[in-house]
């Protein structure tokens, strides 16, 4: 693993669709104190549950994807899903390793998972904890704009291309 100081390590990131094999490297990022504490769910995720979750979501007819996140000389640094919400709006969540988070991996990783919503003629949202002030800089950064506050959560949606 580079150090957070090496700075070729992240210049480009690329989306990769996740396999199974991915499993366990997102359940130990789901699972970090840090995530858990900005999530919907806060709670800690067992490992069974987890695979039962992630396998299912792997599935074709799923309504949601789930990426890996690549980072140049970096191998995998995040990960990222879009969740077809209704027939009009698809939902961005990501999740950067901790080492690469604070290196705009984040707004990079929102335009690419904008760009694959736009080609999907759906409109970009997003859910953010309004204690994710990193997050929400991110995607208003990128042209999304706070719909509401539900809660803990900000409501964000991007502009249709």
């Amino acid at each position: 693993m580079r150090s957070r100081d090496d700075p070729v390590s992240c210049r480009t990131v690329t989306l990769r669709p996740a396999t199974i094999d991915d499993a366990s490297l997102v359940f130990e990022w789901r699972n970090d104190p840090d995530i858990q504490a900005i999530s919907e769910t806060t709670t800690e995720l067992k490992m069974h549950d987890h695979l039962k979750w992630f396998a299912a979501r792997l599935q074709e007819s799923h309504a949601e994807s789930i990426y890996m996140v690549e980072g140049s000389h970096a191998g995998t640094i995040g990960t990222a899903r879009i969740l077809q919400d209704g027939q009009t709006h698809a939902r961005i969540s990501l999740t950067v390793a901790s080492e690469y988070r604070g290196r705009g991996i984040g707004r990079k990783v929102i335009r690419l998972l904008k760009k694959k919503i736009d080609e999907m003629s759906r409109i970009a949202v997003a859910r953010v904890h309004t204690g994710n002030l990193t997050s929400l800089r991110a995607f208003m950064a990128v042209g999304f704009h706070v719909i509401a506050l539900e809660g803990k959560f900000v409501e964000l949606h991007a502009e249709k291309q």
